[in-house]
């Protein structure tokens, strides 16, 4: 179990907000995450972590491929979209628009970066079994400010 000097500590790195989709068969997800890192420059890899036994963890398990999403700093209130269920309904995922890729992968139309992931492995440890993916494409219509955690007053991992 974490102490809170652990948490507390923890809390102290560098986190972006992140909004990861995907889509397995019929079911979708679309969720708000922080803990992302990049793994490798070449190949370009990224390991995302994701909490056990959710939903949108066991969507990326199957289809073994999602987006990842990177906010703005502007987005803030956008990313409490993503921090409820999923609900999918007339072509928005929990409010917000999106359309599907050529590999039928929600594209969230607001976010101004976006990449494609194929995961390679999941680690399956603790609370957030680590995926780690490649990446096979980017979208950047825009530069951006990424949003960071340390900037909305959230905290994850307060026990």
């Amino acid at each position: 179990m974490s102490s809170k000097k652990h948490i507390q500590a923890l809390q102290y790195f560098s986190y972006g907000i992140y909004v990861l989709t995907s889509k397995f068969e019929d079911e979708f997800c679309a969720s708000t995450i922080n803990w992302v890192t990049q793994t490798s420059k070449n190949p370009s890899m990224i390991a995302v972590c994701l909490k056990k036994d959710s939903n949108r963890l066991n969507i990326v398990r199957e289809k073994k491929r999602f987006i990842l999403h990177i906010l703005s700093k502007e987005q803030k209130e956008y990313a409490t979209y993503f921090m409820t269920p999923t609900i999918e309904d007339n072509g928005k995922l929990n409010s917000a628009e999106y359309s599907l890729n050529d590999s039928n992968l929600p594209i969230l139309i607001d976010p101004k970066v976006y990449m494609e992931c194929e995961v390679e492995s999941i680690v399956d440890s603790g609370d957030h079994p680590i995926v780690h993916a490649k990446v096979v494409d980017t979208v950047v219509k825009e530069n951006i400010i990424p949003l960071e955690l340390r900037e909305t007053g959230w905290t994850y991992g307060d026990e």
